[in-house]
């Protein structure tokens, strides 16, 4: 998947990849319950295309900062 983002790699490719499924949910459900989701915001954020990978990586190394949390 040269240069697309995930999403349109695993449409193309008629490929479903659980975990950018699942990242997304539990963030969402974080945020309606108030819990910290710090891994799943992240993932989220960097499939939805809000976070650069550089961001995410050092987010991680921060404790895991999304930009919706």
């Amino acid at each position: 998947a040269q240069g697309e983002d995930l999403r349109t790699a695993a449409e193309r490719t008629g490929a479903y990849i659980e975990g950018v499924s699942i990242a997304s949910r539990v963030a969402a459900y974080g945020r309606r319950r108030a819990l910290r989701t710090p891994i799943s915001g992240l993932l989220d954020d960097l499939v939805a295309g809000r976070m650069r990978p550089s961001e995410a990586v050092a987010g991680l190394a921060l404790g895991g900062t999304s930009s919706r949390q």
